[in-house]
């Protein structure tokens, strides 16, 4: 069981508190629950039928650890989220938001600020947000996965392209040797068809009378040896047959 100061509360404790009665200006002393709170020092919370006080002014500290502690001429506490202050001058006050000072109010400092605990909203936002940083871990790792993967698949891929164009090419090379063949074969000589042997191989078209042989006379003249001799001129046409 923690012991230490008991804190103020204006209007009234809580349920599970204990109530250690007014002590000026609506202000109230509470303890923690199960304790006992003796006024012979500034309101202490101690165990049951005990009196801790000599204790806690050696050893200052709140009955509940996230308190702050404050001094005003004796130790009291102030929960974290007001302002001890000095009511008046003299008596212990916690200002929370929206309270109006007075004139004759001062301000405290805090002698030992208090600890405080996380909102069950914000432990469990930090475990979801936890559960949510290990699964996106766990789908990054996924996702790699999956990524690197593909890389085989892709080699794959690329032999049954590489194998579709080699297959492509060689299908053309042979339709071109099949177009190069036929046009060779066409550029071949025609042989030449046999003609009939009735056919004559010769044709007399200019021949317009049959051919007559000659008689075999003939004339001839032979010019003189002497220089002297007379130049003769030879007869335009042949003697008639």
């Amino acid at each position: 069981m923690t012991t230490g100061f008991a804190v103020r509360k204006n209007g009234s404790c809580l349920r599970t508190e204990n109530d250690c009665g007014e002590t000026t200006g609506g202000f109230r002393g509470c303890c923690p629950g199960g304790t006992f709170c003796p006024h012979a020092y500034n309101i202490d919370c101690c165990p049951a039928g005990k009196n801790c006080t000599e204790s806690l002014v050696q050893e200052p500290r709140c009955a509940n650890a996230t308190w702050d502690l404050y001094d005003n001429g004796g130790y009291f506490c102030c929960p974290h989220d007001t302002i001890g202050f000095a009511l008046a001058g003299q008596y212990d006050g916690c200002a929370g938001t929206g309270y109006s000072f007075g004139d004759q109010d001062t301000r405290l400092e805090v002698i030992s600020s208090g600890t405080v605990a996380l909102p069950l909203s914000t432990s469990t936002t930090s475990e979801i947000s936890s559960t949510s940083t290990t699964t996106s871990a766990t789908a990054t790792s996924t996702a790699a996965t999956q990524t690197s993967s593909p890389s085989s698949s892709s080699g794959v891929d690329k032999g049954a392209v590489a194998g579709g164009v080699i297959g492509g090419v060689a299908g053309v090379a042979l339709i071109a040797a099949f177009v190069w063949l036929f046009m060779k074969r066409r550029s071949r000589p025609q042989p030449v068809p046999i003609q009939d042997g009735n056919t004559p191989i010769h044709d007399y078209k200019y021949v317009s009378s049959q051919p007559v042989e000659v008689d075999g006379q003939e004339y001839r003249y032979e010019l003189e040896s002497r220089p002297d001799a007379p130049v003769h001129e030879l007869p335009a046409q042949l003697p008639g047959r």
